[in-house]
């Protein structure tokens, strides 16, 4: 099994809502957030065909949470 792309990352966060602002405003991502979830302590983005590739999730700490890998 070879890893062929980075799938999704997935971040804990203090402030929600500068996740949300720096996703759409400076990467230029989608925030898919209502479509996926029914709450506003996390934030889905969107680049591609899939449904997120970047989510923010309310957390203690400013930290990256995990990495998902697309592999063949």
């Amino acid at each position: 099994m070879a890893i062929n792309s980075l799938g999704y990352l997935g971040i804990s966060s203090r402030n929600i809502a500068e996740w949300r602002t720096f996703g759409t405003q400076v990467l230029g991502l989608q925030d898919v957030s209502t479509s996926i979830s029914n709450g506003d302590d996390t934030v889905f983005l969107k680049m591609d065909d899939h449904p997120f590739r970047l989510f923010a999730q309310a957390g203690d700490a400013d930290q990256l949470s995990l990495i998902g890998w697309e592999t063949v």
